[in-house]
């Protein structure tokens, strides 16, 4: 079984090597598209519970910037231990996938691409116009 990160990790390691031709540190720029994705979860999540379950806008406007920076951090050394030790073995496999599981694991990766970016933002823009659901 493949999860949705280690897929989103071939993809991305995938569109650096065939489309951009960076043979140089794939791995790294396929970490980094994983946890933009990772970090993006983790904000919505904050905000979400901040703002509407708690109804509390002031927590959102007064966090930290260095809590942000420390999340990041620790989401990129995370993903980057793991893929570096598990990046050969999750690739293999996922070549070994025919066209219809690409197919399907694309369309899931691409809903969730979409799903996560149009959430955070439609959150921060609720956040912004002080619009509660």
């Amino acid at each position: 079984m493949v999860g949705l990160f280690k897929y989103l990790f071939y993809r991305v390691y995938w569109w650096d090597n065939a489309v951009i031709k960076n043979s140089g540190y794939p791995i790294f720029s396929a970490v980094i598209g994983v946890s933009f994705f990772q970090v993006f979860n983790i904000k919505f999540i904050c905000d979400f519970i901040f703002y509407i379950v708690l109804k509390r806008k002031d927590l959102i406007v007064q966090q930290d910037k260095i809590i942000g920076i420390i999340i990041v951090s620790l989401v990129l050394v995370i993903n980057w231990a793991y893929f570096y030790k598990n990046s050969s073995a999750t690739l293999e496999k996922i070549k070994r996938f025919n066209a219809t599981q690409k197919k399907i694991w694309d369309t899931i990766v691409i809903a969730y691409m979409l799903i996560t970016l149009m959430t955070t933002i439609g959150l921060a823009c609720a956040v912004r116009n002080n619009i509660y659901f």
